[in-house]
C-alpha cells in the first residue's frame, strides 16, 4: 500500500516558485482524500472485529455510531474544496507578483495600462511606481477572473481565458462562494461536496494552471494533463489487496444501501444532497 498519508514536500528547482507551490499543494489534497477513504474502512474495519480487538462494550458502541454520523457529512471535503480556490487564487497572484518584481518595465506598463479606476496623486507620485503596482495587485480579488486576466494580458500579453477549455471553473468559484458566504446552503439545501467533487474540481484546476504554465514558459499550449480520478482509482485498487479492505467492504456496501433505503422511505433526501 503506498504511503500516500506522509507529509508531502517536495523540492523543485527547475519549477517556478508560484508553480511549483501549487504542486506541493495540490499534492497534499489529494493525499486527504486518500487519507479520508483508508479511514472509512479502517473504522469500519475496527467495528467489524469489535471482539477480536476486544473494544465491545457500550462506549466503543457510541464511537462507531459517531464516527458513521460523521462520515455521512464529510464536512471536511468542503473545506477542501475551499481550498483548492485559495490555491488558484494564490497561484495567479504569485505568478504575477514574481514576473513583476525582477522587470521594471513590466511596472511601468501596468500603470500605463491598468484600468485603476481612480486618478494619480501627489503621494502616489512619492510612492513610486513598484509601491502602487504592488498596491494594485494586492488590491486585486483573484477569484474575479475577468479582472485578473487583464493584469496577465499587460504583463505577459496572454489571454489566459482563452487557455480555460473547461468553463466549469467559473461554476466552482461559485460554489465555493455559497460555502463561504452562506454555509454551503443553496435554496435552504446543504452543499455536501464528496471524493469525486473534489477529484473533479483538481482536473478542472490543474488543467487551467498547466495550461497557463505551460503557455508562460513554452509559448505553446500543453496537450497532456494528470488525472485524478485516475490515480486516485490506482490507489484504491491497491488498497483492495488488503485485509482491511476486505473486511470492511460488504459492511459498508450494507450500510450504504440501508442509509438510502431510509432516504427513500422517509423522503430525506435533502439529508443525503451531493454536488459534483
Amino acid at each position: 500500500m503506498p504511503l500516500i498519508c506522509m507529509y508531502v514536500q517536495k523540492v523543485a528547482m527547475k519549477r517556478n516558485r508560484s508553480y511549483a507551490n501549487f504542486k506541493n499543494d495540490l499534492e497534499e489534497v489529494f493525499s486527504a482524500v486518500v487519507c479520508l477513504q483508508y479511514y472509512s474502512h479502517v473504522t469500519t474495519a475496527l467495528d467489524v472485529n469489535k471482539k477480536a480487538t476486544k473494544i465491545d462494550n457500550s462506549e466503543d458502541g457510541q464511537i462507531f455510531q459517531s464516527i458513521y454520523s460523521f462520515e455521512s457529512h464529510y464536512y471536511l471535503y468542503n473545506y477542501l474544496f475551499i481550498a483548492l480556490i485559495a490555491m488558484l487564487e494564490s497561484y495567479l497572484q504569485d505568478r504575477l507578483i514574481g514576473e513583476l518584481e525582477k522587470n521594471e518595465e513590466k511596472i511601468n506598463q501596468v500603470l500605463a495600462e491598468y484600468p485603476a479606476n481612480r486618478k494619480w496623486t501627489g503621494e502616489d507620485v512619492i510612492k513610486g511606481p513598484k509601491q502602487l503596482v504592488s498596491e494594485i495587485v494586492s488590491g486585486t480579488v483573484f477569484h474575479n477572473l475577468p479582472a485578473v486576466n487583464s493584469l496577465y494580458k499587460i504583463v505577459y500579453g496572454v489571454d489566459i481565458l482563452a487557455l480555460m477549455k473547461e468553463k466549469d471553473i467559473f461554476t466552482l468559484i461559485k460554489v465555493r462562494h455559497r460555502i463561504v458566504h452562506h454555509s454551503g446552503r443553496i435554496a435552504g439545501k446543504r452543499i455536501l461536496i464528496r471524493e469525486s467533487g473534489i477529484l473533479k474540481a483538481m482536473n478542472l484546476i490543474s488543467r487551467w494552471i498547466e495550461r497557463i504554465e505551460f503557455f508562460l514558459s513554452k509559448k505553446r499550449e500543453r496537450k497532456t494533463f494528470p488525472n485524478y480520478f485516475n490515480r486516485f482509482f490506482r490507489v484504491i485498487k491497491d488498497f483492495e489487496k488488503t485485509q482491511i479492505y476486505r473486511q470492511s467492504v460488504d459492511e459498508m456496501i450494507r450500510r450504504s444501501l440501508v442509509n438510502m433505503d431510509v432516504a427513500i422511505k422517509t423522503k430525506d433526501f435533502e439529508k443525503y444532497l451531493r454536488f459534483f
